[in-house]
């Protein structure tokens, strides 16, 4: 019972601090991702790999569309970088296909009229004869039904067909598309691209810059070997050294300037009770105590991280490595062998 609440208290530390991270994230929603340019080509890439990506530069267009070219994220998605706008474009096999806003449009001084821009996304992703529509993803085309594909087109040429800007009509059919593609990729990142290495490492990214909350990033650590030592390796402002080797029959190991704790480091810039480390067979995990330095990890800054063999810690002028070292049974220590 006792091993199953020490657990259960771990795995709650570590979602609560991934809870956390996704809360401060800069890419934590859908729409905080569409202000990020990189987390933009993440997420258009993520999308290529079943081709999908469409669904995304669609979507961007009739967001311009619907909120014109003063909008943020038009601002963001249209701007003047090449190698920016090149990689959020995308490209197909057919040719250059896939971009975010015609290229004869976006050289005018003038704006472009409402219909203007309604057919060179009505061409571009919806018509069945362009090369790169809407209707090739088959995740999309599964959850619209037949009828309401042929009411969305015929709507939309109805709007196209009349010789003015009719703004209710046309913003209303590209609103209806623009939230069935909205729910669409939704769905998409929050259950699969969230999950994914790429969105890892696009958080890793984006969150290293942020001083004043520091995330360490998501590692993938395997358990412990069977039938470890956890040791930590100290070393004091001083340079000398000592060896701490984790106790079996307990579970914390505490750190700070106290004499009370496992690991007393005699430090001013440690607090008093700085730090601990929560452990079992297969596994550690580092929880700064809310100290008032800090503590770093790797050379960045952390809260609460799981551990894995040779990690170092930096608590105020002290380093704590962290070892996972196999049990040398008593005959091989006898002879000097492992």
């Amino acid at each position: 019972m006792q091993n199953c609440q020490k657990n259960y208290i771990a795995r709650g530390a570590e979602e609560i601090m991934q809870e956390i991270r996704q809360i401060r994230s800069r890419v934590s929603t859908l729409e905080a991702l569409l202000k990020e340019k990189k987390g933009v080509r993440a997420f258009t890439n993520f999308l290529k790999e079943d081709k999908s990506d469409v669904l995304l530069r669609c979507w961007i267009n009739i967001l311009q569309f619907e909120h014109g070219s003063n909008d943020d994220q038009a601002k963001m998605l249209t701007n003047d970088d090449e190698e920016e706008k090149e990689e959020l474009q995308g490209t197909s096999s057919n040719g250059n296909n896939g971009q975010l806003l015609d290229s004869d449009i976006l050289d005018k001084t003038t704006k472009p009229t409402v219909l203007q821009q309604a057919q060179m996304i009505f061409d571009e992703f919806i018509s069945e004869k362009s090369k790169n529509q809407i209707w090739q993803c088959k995740k999309f085309v599964d959850n619209i039904s037949e009828n309401q594909k042929e009411k969305l087109l015929d709507d939309i040429q109805t709007g196209l067909s009349k010789h003015q800007n009719d703004d209710i009509s046309l913003r209303a059919v590209y609103s209806q598309l623009s939230k069935q593609l909205y729910q669409q990729l939704k769905d998409r990142f929050e259950h699969e691209f969230k999950k994914s290495d790429m969105f890892f490492q696009l958080q890793k990214k984006l969150d290293a810059k942020d001083r004043f909350f520091p995330l360490s990033p998501v590692r993938k650590i395997v358990p412990f070997p069977e039938n470890s030592n956890l040791v930590l390796v100290v070393t004091n402002p001083d340079m000398t050294h000592k060896e701490i080797k984790l106790s079996n029959k307990k579970s914390i190991a505490t750190i700070g300037r106290d004499c009370a704790n496992t690991v007393v480091l005699d430090d001013p810039h440690v607090s008093r009770s700085h730090a601990r480390i929560k452990y079992n067979s297969t596994e550690a995990h580092f929880t700064d105590l809310g100290s008032h330095h800090g503590s770093l990890l790797n050379g960045a800054k952390v809260l609460q991280e799981k551990l894995q063999d040779k990690d170092r810690l930096k608590i105020g002028g002290c380093e704590i490595v962290f070892e996972v070292r196999p049990k040398v049974g008593f005959m091989s220590s006898f002879f000097g062998r492992k």
